[in-house]
Formats: C-alpha cells, sequence, structure tokens
C-alpha cells in the first residue's frame, strides 16, 4: 500500500538496483538465520492484547506464515519486537509491516529487522493521525523505508533505528528513506542520535533519491538530532531532507553533530540540495548547527547546500557547515539560498558556508555564491564571525560572490563582524567575474563592516578580462557603507596575455537619494588591478548619487 503524494516531488518514485555492502550484509545474515535454521526459529505470531492493541513477535516470512505484520483495524497500537527478537522478510512486492485504518488513528512501535523487495517495508494509512516510532533495521530494495499518510490529521514518526531505501535501473522512480505526508495536517519526522537514513538510486532516468521527506497541508517539520542522513543518485535529483507544507510552517533543525548529505553522479542539469524547507504560503525556517553537503558531478549540475523559501517571510541560521560543491561544466553551486516571495529573507551565519564550482575538467562556465537572500520587502543577512568562502573556476568564464542581498521592496542590508567573506574567480579563456559583497535595495541598502573581519573578491583570468569587487551597495532612495573596528574591504583582479584588468573596492550609490561610506579607527580598503598585456584600472572608494548627495568620510586606510 503506497499513497504518496506527489504534489512537491512530481519526478520523485523510484528503481532496481546493486545493493550497497551493507544492506547485502544484513539481508544475507537474515536469510541465513531464517532459511537455515541457526537458532531456533519461532514463526511471527500477532496478539491482540486488547481490541486496540496489538502485538507482534518472530520470524515472518512465507516459509514462517504470516509473512508481513498487518491489520486493518481502526484506533489501534501496534507494538513490533516488543517481546522478542523479530524479523519480517515478507514475499516480493508485500510490505513488512502494512497497517490501514479508514476511520481512525495508528500508533506504531516498531524494533524489528525488516527486509523488503518491491515495496515499502513499512508502509502505514490512517484517517486520523498516525504516531511511529521506529528503532529497528529497516530495508526497503525499490521501496521506502516508511512510507506514512493520513488525509484529516497529523504525522509523527521518530527513527532511532537505521533506515535504508535502495532502487536500482528502473527510469523515473522515487525512492525515500523516511516519508510523510499529512493532507489535512502537520507532519513532524524526529531523528535521535542513535539514528541513520540512507537513499539510495542508481542508473535510472530522472530517478531521485531523498533521505527524508515531510509534507504536511499545515505544517511540515524535520528535526535531525544527530546521526546521519543521505541520499545519493546517478542520474536524477538528490535531497537529503525535505520540509515542505502548503499553508503553514516548514521548519528544518540539525543539531550538531548531525550530517545530511545529498550527491549526484554524472546526469545532466541535476541538482543537489542537502537540506530544503519550502511552503507555497506559509514562512519556513532552517536553524543548523550540524554538517550539511551537496554533490553533483555532472554537466549542468545545481549543488545547494540549503535551500529556504516560502511565501512570506523566511530565516535561516547557521552556526555549522554547510557546503555546496559542483564539478563539471556550467555548474552551480550554493551555499545558502533564501527567498521570500512577498515577506522579508533573513539569514544569520556564524559558522562555515562554502560553495565551489568547476572542479576536474575546469567547468566551461562556474558559478558559486556563498548566501543568496531575496527578500520582496525586506532582506537582511548577518555575519558574526565564521566564514563564507567561494570560488568558481571555468574555461570560458567564472562567477563568484561571496554574500549577495537583495530587497524588491524597501531595505536590504548586510552586518559582518568577525566574519570573514571570500570570493575567488578563475577563468582560463574568458573573463573572471569576483564580488565580495553585493547589496541592493529597491528603496534602501546598508552596509555594516565591523570587528576583526574582512570582505574581498579576487578576480584571475589567464586569456580574459577580470573584475573584482570588493563590496558594492545600492539603493534606489538610500545607500551606505559604514566600517568600524579593524575591518577590511578589498579587491584584487589580474589578468594575464591580452586582457583588461578592473578593481574597486568599496562602491557606493544612490539613484535619487544620498549615498555614503564611513570609515573610522584602523580599517582597510584597498584595490589591485594588474594587466600584463592589456589595461588596469583600480579604484579604493567610490561613493555616488544620480540627483541626491553623496560623502565620504575617511579615517583609515585606503590604497
Amino acid at each position: 500500500m503506497s499513497r504518496k503524494s506527489t504534489s512537491r516531488f512530481n519526478h520523485l518514485r523510484s528503481t532496481r538496483m546493486k545493493l550497497n555492502p551493507t544492506t547485502r550484509a544484513i539481508r544475507s545474515a537474515i536469510l541465513g538465520l531464517a532459511v537455515l535454521g541457526a537458532a531456533p526459529a519461532m514463526a511471527g505470531t500477532c496478539t491482540y492484547v486488547t481490541p486496540n492493541l496489538l502485538e507482534c513477535d518472530g520470524i515472518f516470512s512465507p516459509g514462517f506464515p504470516p509473512q508481513n505484520v498487518s491489520s486493518a483495524v481502526d484506533d489501534l497500537t501496534v507494538v513490533v519486537g516488543g517481546n522478542s527478537a523479530t524479523t519480517i522478510l515478507p514475499g516480493s512486492g508485500v510490505s513488512g509491516i502494512d497497517l490501514d485504518s479508514l476511520n481512525g488513528y495508528v500508533n506504531l512501535y516498531s524494533d524489528a529487522i525488516i527486509v523488503t523487495d518491491a515495496a515499502d517495508a513499512i508502509s502505514v494509512y490512517a484517517a486520523e493521525g498516525i504516531d511511529i516510532y521506529q528503532s529497528g533495521v529497516v530495508t526497503a530494495i525499490d521501496g521506502d523505508g516508511i512510507n506514512a499518510y493520513s488525509y484529516l490529521y497529523d504525522v509523527t514518526i521518530v527513527n532511532a533505528g537505521a533506515v535504508a531505501a535502495t532502487a536500482a535501473n528502473v527510469d523515473d522512480q522515487l525512492v525515500v528513506g523516511i516519508y510523510g505526508y499529512a493532507a489535512g495536517g502537520v507532519t513532524s519526522v524526529t531523528q535521535y542520535v542513535s539514528g541513520q537514513v540512507e537513499a539510495t538510486s542508481a542508473n535510472g532516468t530522472s530517478a531521485v533519491a531523498a533521505g527524508i521527506v515531510a509534507l504536511g497541508v499545515n505544517g511540515a517539520a524535520i528535526d535531525v538530532q544527530g546521526g546521519s542522513v543521505d541520499a545519493e543518485t546517478q542520474e536524477g535529483e538528490a535531497f537529503g531532507v525535505y520540509a515542505g507544507s502548503l499553508f503553514g510552517v516548514s521548519d528544518l533543525t540539525i543539531a550538531d553533530g548531525a550530517e545530511i548529505t545529498a550527491t549526484v553522479g554524472t546526469d545532466v542539469g541535476s541538482d543537489a540540495i542537502g537540506a530544503m524547507a519550502e511552503s507555497f504560503y506559509g514562512t519556513a525556517s532552517l536553524d543548523n548547527a550540524g554538517d550539511i553537503t551537496a554533490i553533483t558531478y555532472g554537466q549542468n549540475g545545481a549543488a545547494t547546500g540549503a535551500h529556504v523559501s516560502a511565501f512570506y517571510d523566511v530565516q535561516a541560521s547557521n552556526t555549522g557547515n554547510i557546503g555546496a560543491t559542483a564539478y563539471g561544466d556550467y555548474g552551480v553551486a550554493t551555499g545558502i539560498y533564501a527567498y521570500s516571495y512577498v515577506g522579508s529573507a533573513y539569514v544569520y551565519n556564524a559558522g562555515s558556508v562554502q560553495a565551489y564550482a568547476g572542479g576536474f575538467a575546469n567547468g566551461v562556465v562556474a558559478i558559486a555564491t556563498g548566501i543568496d537572500a531575496y527578500g520582496y520587502y525586506d532582506a537582511n543577512v548577518v555575519a558574526n564571525g565564521g566564514g563564507i568562502y567561494v570560488t568558481a573556476v571555468g574555461t570560458d568564464s567564472a562567477s563568484a560572490t561571496g554574500v549577495q542581498v537583495e530587497a524588491a521592496g524597501k531595505y536590504a542590508s548586510l552586518s559582518s563582524n568577525d566574519s570573514l567573506i571570500l570570493a575567488n574567480a578563475t577563468a582560463y579563456n574568458g573573463p573572471a567575474f569576483a564580488t565580495g559583497a553585493s547589496v541592493i535595495g529597491d528603496a534602501y541598502a546598508s552596509l555594516d563592516v565591523s570587528g576583526g573581519g574582512g570582505i574581498a573578491g579576487y578576480a584571475l583570468s589567464y586569456n580574459g578580462d577580470a573584475y573584482a569587487v570588493g563590496t558594492q551597495v545600492y539603493g534606489a532612495y538610500g545607500a551606505s557603507t559604514t566600517m568600524s573596528g579593524y575591518a577590511g574591504i578589498g579587491a584584487i583582479a589580474e589578468s594575464y596575455n591580452y586582457g583588461n584588468a578592473t578593481a574597486t573596492g568599496s562602491s557606493t550609490y544612490s539613484k535619487y537619494g544620498n549615498a555614503s561610506f564611513v570609515s573610522g579607527g584602523d580599517n582597510f580598503v584597498f584595490a589591485n588591478a594588474n594587466a600584463y598585456y592589456g589595461n588596469a584600472y583600480a579604484t579604493g572608494v567610490e561613493v555616488g548619487s544620480g540627483i541626491g548627495g553623496a560623502t565620504a568620510t575617511n579615517g583609515g586606510y585606503i590604497s
């Protein structure tokens, strides 16, 4: 039984594949025990302790009928493996645990070893809500590890064990480690420190692998308190964790010590997203203290470490490590992407954000961005300590941006305190563009650099032009750049052979309002342009306004 909604993942369904060594070892050991009788085998039994409590223990397989745990009783609590070691090995196409409640709820507690082929390992459907606690070892081949669906109320899943879902050579297949969908409520998935989730899809065209998916019409939340979540596909798309809602809050929490990874192989035009939260008509948030990684290897691949988008406000906080790497031609890598359709976007970083585009073949075109924040109303990025490191390496062109902040409605701001933001672009046969930070507001824009941190862009082209900007600030009705403490802003542009080099340390401009640059104390701004056979242009600080005033106050150092 599988009632999976693919409204968000309309391209997510699965394949048939070579087993990974761990899965193969688990399955061989279990089959050896069940078939050869290495220990006295107790045939599986299910007993109704009360009309609403079912307990199941023993070995369930075609050779030890019944072959699985199944029930269609409403308002039922099921305990599997609570009294003795329990193994479930059903026939092909049969779920290990299959529970169906058309008019009630289901509570499931499972501590069993389950291996299924061409079916979900655990499949639960209940009209009035689902609660699942899983602490066993679950392996699904050509199916999902856990699939839970409720069309009226909430879905809650807790994983304290190991869940693996694998698939191989079927086109357009979706494989999910843990999947929960509440069509009339909220879905929440929690993984404890002891938990582990793995979703792997091999060679199916347009296949998709997702570690944990939580979908809820009124809200969705994923809380990874520890352990690991891995999603990998050779062709298609990979999502480490995904929380999506229609009207409510989509929330992701990744604790210190937790690891989230999404990897896509050689497929052309594929996406890998480590952690994603989106709400079509609500809000979305991410709080990360763990490690999130997204990697693509194919041409036109896009790797995003963390993606947060919503109709209304979005916020993302990182005190851990977020990395995005796009190898191959025309690769795009983004560390954190935050987007609000009609609200505000807020990003806070005190950890490490890294984005790399290019790699083994020096991608023809490479684009990398550390943090990209867009708000229809306001957009604010705060970098308090930590670092943002961006590198793009391309043959025809390369573009690297440390932080990009844009507000379509009102205020755009970047505040960097004791933080290091570096953008590095290298092109071999074309232009290279590097910008440390860009702040754009349709109304007002501001940049505040303080403490002992710095923002810099470095552009190098071997056979083309090089353009480097430390910081650029534009606000239609007002723009300001302020430096204090021991902060630094810099730009270096180098062009070999016959290209030109242009470097601008700090640029602040307003079309209709005032523009200002203020630097005091021991701050410094530098611009360095080197063109070996072309022209070189360097500007330390530039401030301008179309019809307003422009002022520059410097108490530091400019070179």
